[in-house]
């Protein structure tokens, strides 16, 4: 399996963006004002994250994605991984 993935978390008290290419790792910590995060999730919710939809297929490297969203108690979470 490929080492090498892309991660972005953002929450009210931190954000922080995570690179893996081959082993080589980089953090980058950064913050956002609630009022962008406000709307960032507006923008999310409006396109309506549960209809997004994965395909299955014989893979030999795992790679694919992962999507999750947790806000006003609400949890989603969508990945092409099974």
């Amino acid at each position: 399996m490929l080492n090498c993935y892309e991660k972005i978390s953002i929450s009210f008290d931190s954000c922080k963006y995570y690179l893996n290419s081959y082993g080589y790792e980089q953090e980058i910590n950064y913050k956002l004002k609630k009022e962008n995060i406000y709307k960032l999730y507006s923008i999310i919710k409006k396109q309506n994250p549960q209809k997004i939809k994965t395909t299955k297929a014989q893979v030999y490297d795992r790679g694919g994605y992962d999507f999750s969203i947790a806000a006003d108690d609400v949890n989603i979470t969508i990945d092409n991984s099974s």
